[in-house]
C-alpha cells in the first residue's frame, strides 16, 4: 500500500530469516540483539542501488539495525523508515 502511494517498488523477497527466533515483546535491548543476530540472510543479489527499510513500530532498533548490517555490504544507499517509535521494557 505504502509503496503504490509513493509510486515505488516494494520488494520483500530479498531477504530469509534463517534462525527461528522469539517474539521480541517483552524482550529488553540485550536480549533482542541476542535473539536476532544473524537471524536474516540475503536471498538473492540486489538489483537496487537504493533501499529503504520500512519498519512499522522501532523499539530498541535491533531488527532494523540486524537487516542493515546484512544489506549494508551491497547496498550503497540504505535508508530506515520508521513509522512509530516504542520504549522497550527496561529501557
Amino acid at each position: 500500500m505504502l509503496g503504490q502511494q509513493l509510486q515505488l517498488p516494494v520488494d520483500d523477497s530479498l531477504l530469509q530469516r534463517v534462525v527461528a527466533t522469539v517474539p521480541q515483546a517483552g524482550l529488553d535491548g540485550q536480549a533482542r540483539r541476542r535473539n536476532l543476530r544473524g537471524a536474516f540472510v540475503l536471498k538473492t543479489a540486489l538489483p537496487y542501488q537504493r533501499i529503504a527499510l520500512i519498519d512499522d513500530v522501532v523499539t530498541t532498533g535491533t531488527t532494523v539495525d540486524e537487516i542493515a548490517r546484512t544489506l549494508a555490504p551491497w547496498t550503497p544507499d540504505l535508508q530506515v523508515w520508521c513509522l512509530a517509535r516504542a520504549e522497550a521494557p527496561g529501557m
